[in-house]
């Protein structure tokens, strides 16, 4: 009888056991990878708006000091 496991592996290749079992270590060690990545992406979007924000604010800035120093029309 064919159990599920025999019937997933392939003929003639070898289980590395990293995701074998109940508690994996593997499953641990992608958790904490893909918690890594989700902060390293979350921070990066962060940072991201900051600067854009603060470029913004630049502009703004330059902006009214722009019309402060022109001569007034008419």
């Amino acid at each position: 009888m064919m159990t599920w496991q025999d019937a997933g592996q392939p003929t003639g290749s070898t289980s590395s056991g990293l995701f074998d079992g109940d508690f994996s270590w593997g499953l641990v060690l992608l958790g904490v990878v893909g918690f890594i990545a989700l902060v390293i992406v979350c921070s990066l979007g962060f940072i991201a708006r900051m600067r854009d924000r603060a470029a913004e604010r630049k502009e703004r800035d330059a902006n009214q000091r722009a019309h402060q120093q022109a001569p007034p029309a008419g």
